[in-house]
């Protein structure tokens, strides 16, 4: 497998800038391992932290589910969740929540903290945003229509959320160790095993510890934000993805979506729309980014990196990590850190990072 030396450098600079203390990446070349290791005091089986970057795995949850004919893409939301189309959010469809153009993007809770059930009443008493015609404008939805989303998994596949996520996506994927919310006995297995990585607030002197890996946090589903687990898991999602190392839709055999929903994922179902969340034109398929640099802006928010071909998709996390896949490579790759340095500091490491990853791959 390939040092990534260059890749490495970065993450070592990184450690000494005090911006994190370990990371993971893992990447995978027309579905051969060609790196897998592990920076600093990282180890490469500690269950970390994604956050957003975790997000494709609930979407692909629910595709699974409209592959099995309980969801339409085009299904209104509330003809599946009575109640949701309250305030003008009528019309409002689960295409518009796989690619944030719902137009819902703030409700009355305490997210993270606010307990489910009571978090997915919040969101679908949330009030659209005015003149806002959803699929029309776009905008980052960083916590609300995931929460919708999670209902809607739980509706159509009569399963809690932890568990549907586990058996329509994580499970059938072999995303060992992998997690969306979990429960208190995986929490403490983890924990006890000493595997929870802390997520540390690296721009406080010295670094201050969130509770990211605590038990409160660990085991209240939040679909958009409490998603975990080893890089390696991470990119086993896009390899799936990926036509390389097996018929889309499928990994080691094991078919997760059908081909054309597979393929449907990235591409572009919203194209040449500002974000209204992040002030950039961001493209977007079903639960994923798309490159974006086609508009004009080479260092996009949580984009891919500059070597990143104009088809690769993936989804990036607060401040912590990012996993993605690049068709025209055959790539697929995941990275997490233990530091969230600030916003500014992680898009210029993201960037640089990734940068590193192709030129060591020798894709630049």
């Amino acid at each position: 497998m390939s040092g990534l030396t260059r890749t490495r450098a970065i993450f070592e600079e990184g450690v000494a800038a005090g911006r994190h203390a370990g990371a993971q990446a893992v990447a995978f070349l027309g579905g051969e391992p060609v790196a897998d290791e592990a920076f600093g005091s990282a180890t490469r089986d500690g269950v970390m932290l994604w956050m957003s970057a975790g997000k494709p795995v609930t979407a692909v949850a629910v595709l699974a589910e409209v592959d099995a004919g309980r969801l339409g893409l085009d299904d209104e939301v509330a003809s599946h969740l009575p109640g949701f189309e309250r305030n003008g959010k009528a019309g409002t469809t689960i295409r518009h929540l796989l690619t944030h153009t719902s137009g819902f993007r703030a409700a009355v809770l305490d997210h993270p903290r606010t307990p489910w059930a009571e978090a997915v009443e919040a969101v679908n008493a949330a009030r659209q945003e005015p003149r806002w015609s959803p699929g029309e404008r776009a905008g980052y939805h960083v916590y609300t229509s995931w929460y919708t989303l999670g209902a809607l998994l739980e509706t159509a596949s009569g399963l809690g959320v932890i568990e549907a996520t586990e058996a329509r996506a994580l499970g059938p994927l072999g995303m060992r160790d992998c997690h969306c919310g979990m429960t208190p006995a995986a929490w403490a297995a983890l924990h006890d095993a000493g595997r929870l990585v802390a997520t540390l607030d690296t721009t406080q002197n010295p670094p201050a510890d969130p509770g990211y890996a605590a038990e409160a946090w660990c085991t209240n589903p939040k679909p958009g934000a409490n998603n975990r687990g080893p890089a390696a898991g991470l990119v086993r999602l896009y390899r799936m993805l990926l036509d390389e190392a097996d018929p889309a839709g499928t990994l080691d055999g094991v078919r997760v979506l059908e081909p054309a929903t597979a393929a449907a994922v990235s591409s572009r179902q919203r194209e040449g729309l500002e974000d209204a969340t992040f002030k950039a034109t961001i493209d977007w398929g079903l639960g994923v980014a798309i490159d974006s640099k086609r508009h004009g802006r080479e260092l996009v928010p949580y984009g891919f990196g500059p070597h990143a071909s104009d088809g690769a998709f993936g989804h990036g996390g607060n401040q912590c990590a990012v996993g993605f896949a690049d068709p025209a490579h055959g790539l697929a790759a995941a990275v997490v850190w233990d530091g969230m340095p600030g916003e500014l500091a992680h898009q210029q490491r993201l960037h640089t990072t990734l940068a590193a990853l192709y030129e060591d791959l020798g894709l630049a």
